[in-house]
């Protein structure tokens, strides 16, 4: 049994983005040949709640943390005329709000080159946690506190060749 699941989507939801009211961006990492994508968005809020404590201009709000997992689209058609939207690249799979707890963020995220696991670190939780993608879905399949390196600063996080972190 994993630490934590990620929720399945049906929808596509509102991507936060760096300039974005309430966002204050976000990390993301694709698979080898780009069949998965992994995102984070980091969602500014005012009052209580959870999240991670943040002071901004004198003013306190709380930072929320969501881990989203992504499948490229098949079948997608090309847009008919200039004017048509093209479809989005990318369909939403699942996501998981807060994956290194409530009150720390996401530092680095990383997908293998296969596409079936992927890695998130946190400089505040001072852990990773490794992720799995199964007929179920996906799911935190471990954590491992203080990872090698100065406490809480990794600088990075990759896959190798052979899909070892």
């Amino acid at each position: 049994a994993g630490l934590c699941r990620a929720v399945e989507q049906d929808q596509p939801g509102h991507e936060g983005r760096a300039g974005e009211s309430g966002a204050t961006g976000g990390a993301f990492a694709f698979s080898a040949d780009g069949g998965v994508l992994v995102t984070v968005s980091f969602i500014l809020s005012e009052g209580g709640g959870a999240g991670r404590p943040v002071v901004i201009a004198d003013e306190h709000l709380v930072e929320r943390a969501t881990l989203k997992f992504w499948k490229r689209s098949s079948g997608a058609s090309p847009p008919h005329s200039p004017t048509d939207v093209p479809p989005a690249p990318y369909d939403p799979v699942a996501a998981m709000d807060s994956p290194h707890g409530s009150t720390a963020g996401v530092s680095h995220v990383a997908v293998s080159p296969a596409g079936t696991a992927a890695a998130s670190s946190s400089a505040q939780e001072d852990a990773l946690r490794l992720y799995a993608h199964t007929r179920a879905g996906w799911t935190c399949a471990h954590r491992l506190d203080r990872p090698s390196g100065p406490r809480g600063r990794a600088a990075a996080l990759a896959f190798a060749a052979d899909g070892s972190v």
